[in-house]
C-alpha cells in the first residue's frame, strides 16, 4: 500500500487529469479520439497541468511552489476516489481489442519488455552521473527553498539555468509522496515518458503504413534498440525521455488536422521547450515540417545550413559543415516533394514561444549564463576554421554516450552504425529515407535531417544522448524501410518470425558483439574498436544483410508447425537473454531491494553508500563544504554544499587550479571546507585523479604530513578516502 500510495497515485492523478481536461476540450471540438491518441494527450496535459504552473510560480514567486502541487495532488486524488466510486456503482471495464494470432505473438514480447522497463524503473534507486549531479540537486533545492530561484544552487554550485521539467516531476514526488533522498517516489515518470513514446512510434508508424501488425513491429524494434534500454537503466532521470517524448507527440499532434490538435501539439512544444534546451528547436522542427510555403522552407533552410555551418566550421570541424550542407541541400529537395501540411502554424507556435521566452528571460537573468548562451550557441570562438577533428585515442575515456569521438567517419555514420542504434537496422533505416515517398514520411524526413544539422553543429562530438529527440523517426525510418525491403523481395511481410527476427537483432548490441577479435576486451576498450572499425562493421552488415535475405527467402520450406516451434523457441530465449542481467542481480537478492541496488546499480555501490552514510553521522556543521573529485549525488545525499573540482571543471571554473598552499589554506578556512573527499586506488576515475588533480595545492594539502594541524582522516574504503578539519566545528 506504501509504495501504491507514495508511487502510483500522483502519477495515476497526473494522467487522470489530463484526461479529463482533454476530454472537456475534446468534446469542445467535437472530436472523436482513439484510445491510443486518448493516453498520449492525456500524459502531455497532465504533466503540463503541474510543470507549467510550478515553473511559472516557482519563478516569480518565493515559498509558493507547494500551494501548486498539493492543489493539483488534491485534484487528483479526488479524481481517483470519482473514478473508484464510478467502477462500484457500475463495474466494468471497456476494453475491446480485437487482434489476430500474428498481433499477439509480436505483442507479447512488447508487453514482456515493457513490463521488464517497469521493473527498472521501480527497483532501481537514482542513478545516472548528470542525474545526481544536476537533476537531484536541483530538486532536492527546489524542495527546500519552494521555489525555483535565479542563480546558484548551493549545493552543486552550478548554475540553475538548466530547463526544469525532470527535476519539477522529482520535487512533486518530494512533496507528495514525503520522499526522502534515497527514494524519491519520482521512480514511475521515466517510464510514463519511455512507454508514451513507445505509443507515438506505434501511431506514426499506423499512419504511413495502416497494419496494426507493422506498428506493433515498431514498437517492439523501439523497445529493443539498445540506446532505449540504456535510457530506462542509466539515463532515466536525464531531460532525455521528456524531451524526446514532448518533441515527437508535437509533431504527432501536427499530423492531425484540425485546431485542437494544433492547440496539444502547442503544448508539448512548451512542454519541450521545458525539457532541455534543445527542445527550443521543435518551433522550427515543425514550422519546416509541415508548412505549406515552399519559397518561405527553402529560404529558411538556406540561412540555417549556412549559420549553422559556419559554426561548424570555426567551432567543431569542417568536415561537419561539409555534411551540413550536404543535408541542407536533401532538405530544400525533400521541400519539393508532397508532404502533410497543415495551415495551424500560427496555433502551433502561441504556447511554446510564450514559455519559451518566459524561461529564457529566467535563464539570462542569472550572471554570466547570457554570455555563455551566445557563445555556444551564436558566437564563435575561433577565427579559423578546424580542419583537424579532434578525435578520441584513449580507450579508457570512450563509454557509451561519446563513441562517436573515436573518429569523424563514426560521428557522421552514428545514427546508422553506432552501437546503440542496431547496426543491423541500418539498410532498412537508409532504404526509407532515401526511397519512401510518403508524404508523411517526407515530414519526418525533414524534422529529422534539420535535427541531425543541429546535432552536427554543437553536439557532433558531445554526445548520442542529444539524438533522442529523433529516435522515434528513426524506428518508424526502420520499420517502414523493413516492410518496403520485404515486398521488393516479394516475401510475404505478414510473417512473424521475419518480423521477430529482425526486430530482436537491436538487442544483440546491448554487449556490441562484433568485431568478433574484440569480443574478449573490457567494456571501454570494446566500445573504442566497435567504433573505430566502421569498414568491419559495413562488411558485416553486408554479410548479414545477404543471410538474412536468404533466410527469408527459404522460409516458405518450414512445415507450419516447426515454423510455430522455432517462433516461440527464439521469442523465450530473447526474452531471457534481454533480461538476464536484472534475473542475476534480483535471484541473488531476492525482494532485498537494497542488496540489488548495491550489486546492480554503480550509484548505490557499497563504496559509495558507506561514504555518505559516514558523512550525514558526523557532528559537523552542515553548512560546510565538503571537497570532492567526482562525487556525483553526494551533494544529494548528504544535504550539504559539495565542490566538486571535477564538475567545476566542466562547468569551466577552474579558479582553484593556480593556487600554491598558502592560498589553498586560507581558501579552506576562509570558505568552512570541513571535509573532503580523495579518491583511492579502486575508483574507476583514480588515474585521471592522479594527473589531473591529486597534485594540486588545495588537494594536496589534506592529509599532506607537512601540515599535520590542518586535517585528520575519518574514513578509508578501496575507492574513497575522507578527511576532516581538525577545527571545524
Amino acid at each position: 500500500m506504501n509504495v501504491i500510495e507514495k508511487i502510483f497515485l500522483p502519477v495515476i492523478g497526473i494522467l487522470l487529469i489530463g484526461d479529463s481536461i482533454q476530454s472537456q476540450f475534446s468534446r469542445k471540438f467535437d472530436i472523436e479520439l482513439t484510445k491510443i491518441h486518448r493516453i498520449i494527450n492525456a500524459i502531455i496535459i497532465g504533466y503540463a497541468s503541474f510543470i507549467i504552473p510550478m515553473t511559472i510560480v516557482g519563478v516569480l514567486f518565493e515559498n509558493k511552489l507547494h500551494y501548486v502541487v498539493y492543489t493539483h495532488y488534491t485534484i487528483g486524488l479526488i479524481l481517483i476516489l470519482l473514478k473508484i466510486l464510478g467502477f462500484l456503482k457500475s463495474p466494468s471495464i471497456d476494453i475491446k481489442i480485437q487482434i489476430n494470432d500474428n498481433e499477439r505473438l509480436l505483442l507479447l514480447p512488447v508487453i514482456f519488455i515493457s513490463m521488464i522497463y517497469l521493473f527498472i524503473s521501480l527497483y532501481y534507486y537514482e542513478r545516472g552521473w548528470d542525474a545526481l549531479h544536476f537533476y537531484f540537486p536541483n530538486a532536492l533545492y527546489f524542495f527546500i527553498v519552494d521555489g525555483i530561484p535565479s542563480g546558484i544552487n548551493p549545493l552543486s554550485f552550478f548554475p540553475l539555468f538548466k530547463p526544469p521539467l525532470n527535476s519539477l516531476y522529482i520535487t512533486y514526488s518530494l512533496m507528495v509522496g514525503n520522499g526522502t533522498q534515497n527514494s524519491t517516489t519520482a521512480e514511475l515518470h521515466p517510464w510514463i515518458f519511455l512507454m508514451g513514446t513507445m505509443l507515438l512510434v506505434y501511431e506514426l508508424t499506423f499512419s504511413v503504413l495502416r497494419n496494426r501488425s507493422h506498428s506493433i513491429l515498431a514498437a517492439l524494434i523501439y523497445l529493443s534498440t539498445p540506446i532505449t534500454y540504456f535510457l530506462i537503466y542509466e539515463y532515466a532521470y536525464y531531460q532525455e525521455l521528456p524531451v524526446m517524448f514532448f518533441m515527437t507527440a508535437s509533431f504527432y499532434q501536427m499530423s492531425h488536422s484540425g485546431k485542437y490538435n494544433a492547440y496539444i501539439a502547442s503544448i508539448s512544444a512548451a512542454l519541450s521547450i521545458l525539457s532541455k534546451l534543445s527542445g527550443y528547436t521543435i518551433i522550427l522542427l515543425i514550422l519546416l515540417s509541415f508548412s505549406k510555403n515552399k519559397n518561405t522552407k527553402i529560404f529558411i533552410i538556406s540561412i540555417i545550413t549556412l549559420f549553422l555551418a559556419h559554426n561548424a566550421a570555426y567551432d567543431k570541424y569542417v568536415g561537419y559543415s561539409v555534411i551540413i550542407i550536404l543535408i541542407g541541400i536533401y532538405l530544400i529537395y525533400l521541400s519539393y516533394r508532397r508532404i502533410q501540411a497543415t495551415d495551424r502554424t500560427i496555433v502551433f507556435v502561441t504556447v511554446p514561444t510564450m514559455i519559451g521566452s518566459f524561461w529564457l528571460w529566467f535563464m539570462v537573468s542569472i550572471p554570466k549564463i547570457s554570455d555563455q548562451l551566445l557563445k555556444r550557441y551564436i558566437s564563435t570562438e575561433n577565427t579559423q576554421i578546424i580542419t583537424v577533428y579532434n578525435a578520441i585515442n584513449n580507450p579508457y575515456i570512450i563509454y557509451i554516450e561519446n563513441g562517436m569521438r573515436v573518429s569523424f567517419t563514426a560521428s557522421v555514420l552514428y545514427i546508422f552504425t553506432g552501437f546503440g542504434f542496431g547496426l543491423f537496422y541500418s539498410i532498412p533505416k537508409l532504404y526509407a529515407i532515401i526511397c519512401s515517398e510518403h508524404p508523411l514520411m517526407n515530414n519526418m524526413k525533414i524534422y529529422t535531417l534539420t535535427f541531425m544539422m543541429f546535432w552536427f553543429a554543437y553536439y557532433g562530438d558531445v554526445s548520442m544522448r542529444y539524438l533522442m529527440p529523433i529516435l522515434p523517426m528513426l524506428t518508424v525510418f526502420i520499420t517502414v524501410g523493413f516492410i518496403d525491403i520485404l515486398k521488393k523481395l516479394k516475401v510475404d511481410e505478414d510473417k512473424i518470425f521475419t518480423k521477430f527476427i529482425f526486430a530482436i537483432t537491436g538487442s544483440f548490441f546491448m554487449y556490441p558483439f562484433l568485431p568478433v577479435d574484440y569480443l574478449l576486451l573490457n567494456a571501454n576498450e570494446r566500445l573504442y574498436a566497435y567504433h573505430n572499425d566502421q569498414l568491419k562493421l559495413i562488411i558485416y552488415l553486408i554479410i548479414f544483410s545477404y543471410l538474412f535475405r536468404k533466410a527469408i527467402l527459404k522460409q516458405w520450406f518450414i512445415p507450419r508447425r516447426q515454423y510455430r516451434i522455432i517462433t516461440r523457441i527464439t521469442m523465450i530465449l530473447f526474452l531471457l537473454l534481454s533480461t538476464a542481467p536484472q534475473l542475476y542481480f534480483f535471484i541473488t537478492n531476492p525482494f532485498d531491494q537494497q542488496g540489488f541496488n548495491t550489486d546492480a546499480n554503480y550509484a548505490m555501490r557499497e563504496n559509495f553508500q558507506q561514504l555518505y552514510e559516514v558523512i550525514n553521522e558526523l557532528q559537523i556543521n552542515t553548512s560546510s563544504i565538503i571537497l570532492s573529485v567526482n562525487t556525483p549525488g553526494l551533494e544529494y545525499y548528504t544535504t550539504r554544499t559539495v565542490a566538486d573540482l571535477m564538475f567545476l571543471s566542466i562547468a569551466d571554473d577552474t579558479y582553484y587550479v593556480d593556487l600554491n598552499y598558502t592560498q589553498a589554506i586560507e581558501l579552506i578556512h576562509d570558505n568552512q571546507i570541513d571535509l573532503v573527499v580523495k579518491l583511492n586506488t579502486k575508483h574507476v576515475y583514480y588515474s585521471t585523479y592522479i594527473t589531473s588533480f591529486a597534485n594540486l595545492a588545495i588537494m594536496d594539502v589534506v592529509g599532506n604530513p607537512q601540515y599535520p594541524d590542518l586535517f585528520t582522516l575519518v574514513m578509508s574504503n578501496p575507492e574513497f578516502i575522507l578527511y576532516a578539519r581538525i577545527d571545524a566545528n
